[in-house]
């Protein structure tokens, strides 16, 4: 990684030349604000220092010059996840047939069928158990049918949906938070799109200048969708930046994805949510993260009050289990699922009995 440091006026400033010099794939290290030498120094605003670092070996200029020639680094490493997410697929569905040819339960043939689905939907095992006896328990002491109480079994494991729907003539701010590469830029950019065809005034914010890519990404959404976007480089500037737009009913905000800002990620966002009151918080998962990696995930962001859940890249898995798992975990109401990359589309409000009917098809 070639690391170059900047000093300059402002944060725009600093990042328009990182942008021009290093192209998109820049990664903002640290920024800090300095002092000019000197006695003058003492009485002028100061400037602003930022490291950088870019993960290429060949210099600025011939980055550039070569960028339209080159496959995105984006693209690459989304590719890379696909087929992750595919081997992962592949290799749970081996072992859980592995699993049912060593496993026998105290279920009916069609109970056991139910029980294969929702497992071989990436539902936890024991989530998945736990759903069989509940179906089991109720249909040997009713005697009602299996596929409708399996409906509502699952129902109740799916927990409570969400629907965001802001008060007219007023501000509503909305945060958008969640780790790294779960499409969390481009669910915002489909949260945007939807909430302008429902009428309402929208405004993006965005604190990611992690990844320069990031913010170029949301600014051509912002682009056209005809939203205002404004960038915050410094998080306590965030409240102040608010209030300027107070003419707005919606206001997205777009944080950095958890780990970008270092160990003080959760104090700093506990303190922006208190300070700035902020009204909405969703946390974005992608629905076929495997039930440990989320319980950590979700485990990580459980300092946040009140928050809903957003599920990501239903189109890359088709596999409906996670959403269970999420539910399960969390405890917490899911809002929207994203089922593509198309901006405007490409998201729904989450909508259990389809989901439970999904989980339940042959």
């Amino acid at each position: 990684m070639k690391i170059k440091r900047y000093v300059a006026g402002n944060m725009q400033e600093a990042f328009e030349r990182i942008r021009e010099e290093l192209g998109s794939d820049a990664v903002i290290l640290n920024s800090r604000p300095i002092r000019k030498k000197g006695i003058f120094g003492i009485f002028s605003k100061p400037d602003v220092e930022v490291f950088v670092g870019l993960d290429n070996h060949d210099d600025a200029k011939e980055h550039q010059e070569n960028n339209d020639n080159k496959v995105n680094d984006h693209d690459i490493s989304e590719l890379e996840s696909k087929i992750n997410t595919l081997s992962t697929t592949i290799s749970t569905f081996y072992n859980k047939f592995q699993h049912f040819n060593r496993t026998t339960f105290d279920f009916s043939d069609d109970l056991n069928k139910i029980f294969e689905k929702l497992q071989l939907s990436d539902v936890y095992e024991e989530t998945a158990l736990s759903i069989a006896n509940d179906i089991k328990s109720v249909v040997d002491k009713y005697g009602d049918d299996i596929q409708e109480v399996a409906q509502q079994i699952v129902l109740r494991y799916l927990g409570d949906s969400y629907k965001l729907e802001p008060v007219r003539n007023k501000m509503t701010t909305v945060m958008v938070v969640g780790p790294t590469g779960v499409g969390k830029t481009t669910t915002i950019a489909k949260l945007v799109a939807l909430y302008i065809s429902k009428g309402y005034k929208v405004s993006l914010i965005t604190t990611d200048v992690y990844r320069v890519a990031a913010f170029e990404q949301l600014k051509i959404y912002a682009s056209i969708l005809g939203v205002p976007i404004t960038c915050v480089y410094r998080l306590e500037e965030l409240n102040q930046v608010i209030e300027q737009i107070k003419d707005k009913e919606l206001v997205f905000i777009d944080m950095p994805g958890k780990g970008a800002g270092g160990k003080n990620y959760e104090q700093s966002l506990s303190g922006i949510i208190d300070t700035c009151k902020i009204d909405e918080i969703f946390l974005t998962l992608n629905v076929s993260t495997a039930y440990q990696s989320c319980k950590r995930i979700i485990d990580s962001y459980k300092f946040l009050k009140n928050y809903k859940i957003i599920i990501t890249k239903i189109d890359e898995c088709l596999n409906y289990g996670g959403i269970v798992n999420a539910s399960c975990i969390s405890g917490r109401p899911i809002a929207f699922i994203t089922n593509g990359q198309h901006v405007p589309g490409d998201i729904s409000f989450f909508d259990p009995d389809l989901i439970a009917r999904k989980l339940l098809s042959d």
